[in-house]
């Protein structure tokens, strides 16, 4: 901003308003201009000034569409008695000048323009949700900063800050309360609270106000390259990245999941120390699934996806076989993948050590898969009543 020798203007941002409150000594035509630099390229500031006297800020783009916009109240000024002194704005290429006329007033004059209305509607049509994230506080083209907007659900965003990727995001909005969907958040090769809290943050801003602009596949998205980059500073790499997929599925709406797809999977029992198998390998519906030595082969690979029509639940596909999952009627076969059937929707539950997993059928939940007692390839595994203390029925998740 342009002020003059005894103009003196502060920043203050709160209860959802920028407020620019400034004071002079000077006797006259006081002129002060707002500069009003977005700092991205290809996009410029355009004022106008109402016949209110009241005025607004369009932010365009290299097309001339507009891509965000701020109001202004109409201006005031008061002298040292309390005093209204006339103020007046003017437009001036990306600045907006405020006029106060203090030659009949008790100095020093206060005055100030409040930004009161603040709209980002169509503001990032052409981008991702990373920018609904990584905004910069200081600046008010980012819509978002330290109480400048409030989402839907009536909170103001709070910043976060997590060391281990800060080369790849910095500070990121994040929602104050939320977890991930796929709870605990937090395990002995993870801590996904701070992308946990900016995909809610995400999902929440974006219901506000961005309605056909950012999807919640694109905060989907960007949840899962912050777990990324989080894992990537992890020494456990592999097993974080393994939660990480789980939790990107467990978030993703069915249907959506186009890039990344899960990743590959191995399921393999704490009791014998072998994977799930497809007996064969067979494309054909009721194959058993056994156990057999871990040997990386496609039938002993799978996918884990959100189960269309149940949260929380995820169906288990093999990678040989196309259109196929896991089933638990009875004990587990594969058979032909329904978007209906509980049979094929699977909770796997943390047991024991956070790298321990139940897997149990929504048809029957408190049943589970389990090796026979026995170290023998080729043992078809079986759907008893779970024992969550037995490595019998427990499995670990391996990266493929």
């Amino acid at each position: 901003m342009t002020t003059g020798d005894d103009v003196v203007v502060e920043r203050i941002v709160a209860d959802g308003m920028l407020q620019l409150i400034g004071t002079t000594s000077e006797s006259g035509l006081v002129d002060v201009a707002f500069d009003h630099d977005v700092g991205c390229d290809g996009v410029s500031a355009e004022i106008t000034v109402h016949e209110d006297g009241s005025a607004s800020v369009q932010l365009r783009n290299e097309l001339g569409s507009v891509v965000g916009s701020l109001g202004v109240a109409t201006p005031w000024a008061l002298d040292a008695d309390g005093e209204a002194v006339p103020t007046w704005f003017k437009a001036d290429g990306t600045r907006l000048r405020q006029i106060v006329d203090t030659s009949a007033a008790a100095l020093p004059v206060t005055f100030d323009p409040t930004y009161t209305t603040i709209s980002c509607a169509g503001r990032w049509n052409d981008l991702v949700a990373y920018w609904y994230l990584n905004l910069d506080p200081g600046d008010i083209a980012y819509c978002a900063s330290s109480g400048m907007f409030i989402a839907a659900n009536g909170y103001t965003p709070v910043w976060g800050f997590e060391t281990n990727v800060a080369n790849d995001f910095g500070k990121i909005a994040l929602r104050q309360d939320g977890g991930c969907s796929n709870s605990p958040d937090t395990g002995w090769a993870w801590d996904f609270q701070v992308p946990c809290k900016a995909h809610d943050y995400c999902y929440d801003l974006r219901k506000a106000s961005f309605s056909g602009t950012v999807s919640d596949n694109d905060c989907d998205l960007w949840f899962f390259w912050m777990m990324e980059a989080h894992c990537n500073d992890r020494f456990f790499s592999g097993d974080c990245r393994i939660i990480r997929d789980l939790y990107y599925a467990a978030v993703s709406l069915p249907g959506v999941v186009t890039e990344p797809n899960p990743g590959l999977v191995e399921i393999q029992n704490f009791g014998s120390s072998k994977c799930a198998d497809i007996e064969g390998p067979s494309t054909a519906d009721n194959t058993p699934i056994q156990q057999w030595s871990c040997v990386g082969v496609s039938n002993q690979r799978f996918r884990i996806w959100p189960a269309p029509g149940a949260p929380g639940y995820f169906q288990i596909k093999p990678q040989h076989a196309s259109g196929l999952c896991a089933r638990a009627l009875t004990d587990p076969v594969q058979w032909a993948c329904s978007n209906t059937w509980n049979t094929q929707r699977f909770k796997l539950q943390g047991a024991l050590n956070l790298d321990r997993y139940s897997i149990r059928s929504k048809y029957r939940e408190n049943e589970c898969w389990k090796v026979p007692t026995s170290y023998a390839n080729g043992a078809d595994l079986e759907d008893p009543a779970c024992f969550d203390t037995n490595n019998w029925y427990l499995w670990s998740i391996n990266d493929a």
